[in-house]
């Protein structure tokens, strides 16, 4: 879907789309464009330590431009209209909104049996804050297996710190939403392209489960599975050098550990402990996303 709304970006051009209401596939699909390459943590291994240097360089440039992309509310993208018989959909010009977030999270509980309840989208973080608290965005259980209940008096807790928060901790550019996948960057995801043993151009594939969301929560540390630490605080300090991304980095922390107290808010016992925690500053810099 980002390859539709923002043209310019090192994706893979969408050509085709199909539901398959007649199930002869087994799932919705798409035709894209075939990526020439390696998947990049393969790349690395046969890189000289310059060389990864620059791959790694080239790496935080790509994740800039998309942390650049703007989008107008918290959700997902979603195309309006019909979109089944169209050719070459990257050179269509498609009506492309934020609309109802999408979520994967929670995909693996054998117990689901129903769609969450609330997927927005929302105009305003103190709303999607309170949302996540909620357990909106999770999937509706087994009745057989029902999940513990939640402590209203806690929730409602959590969601007077939410409207408590200082506008300066939550809004301006620190809200401002873009595109943002779970594993998005994860270097198997990431294709590179090698010449005279340099890479020269990385694609990135499997948005799956894209979602647009505030800033402070984009602007966390990348952490990437596999890759060792000297290497992911490079990264780190490459993306410091874009102003934008440091703000959010350093400003957006506030608001990262009020994301991870909400996705927490159903957890039973400890919630004293957790609101400690929080006033005092003393979680770890992360926010898991909830969906």
């Amino acid at each position: 879907m980002i390859a539709l709304f923002k043209k310019n970006l090192p994706v893979p051009a969408v050509y085709a789309f199909d539901e398959d209401r007649d199930h002869l596939v087994g799932g919705a699909w798409t035709l894209q464009e075939y990526i020439q390459g390696c998947p990049l943590n393969q790349a690395l291994r046969k890189l000289s330590l310059e060389d990864r240097r620059d791959a790694f360089r080239q790496l935080s440039k790509c994740m800039l431009q998309v942390f650049d992309v703007q989008l107008p509310r918290i959700g997902s993208l979603e195309i309006v209209g019909n979109v089944e018989g169209i050719r070459n959909l990257s050179e269509s010009d498609l009506d492309i909104r934020v609309g109802k977030m999408v979520t994967l999270k929670g995909l693996q509980n054998p117990f689901i049996v129903g769609p969450p309840k609330d997927c927005g989208p929302w105009d305003d973080v103190r709303d999607w804050l309170k949302s996540v608290a909620e357990g909106c965005m999770n999937y509706e259980p087994d009745p057989a297996k029902p999940l513990p209940p939640i402590d209203q008096a806690y929730l409602e807790r959590v969601k007077r710190i939410i409207d408590e928060t200082p506008d300066i901790l939550l809004g301006g550019s620190l809200s401002v939403s873009g595109p943002w996948a779970r594993d998005m960057w994860s270097l198997h995801n990431v294709i590179a392209v090698i010449q005279d043993e340099k890479v020269i151009k990385l694609h990135f594939l499997d948005f799956e489960g894209m979602q647009s969301v505030p800033a402070f929560v984009r602007g966390q540390a990348p952490f990437l599975p596999g890759v060792p630490d000297e290497w992911l605080k490079l990264l780190l300090d490459f993306l410091l050098e874009h102003p934008g991304f440091r703000h959010a980095y350093e400003q957006g922390r506030t608001a990262r550990h009020l994301l991870n107290l909400a996705e927490n808010a159903d957890i039973p016992g400890g919630g004293d402990a957790r609101i400690k925690a929080f006033l005092d500053g003393e979680w770890d810099d992360e926010a898991t996303l909830a969906g």
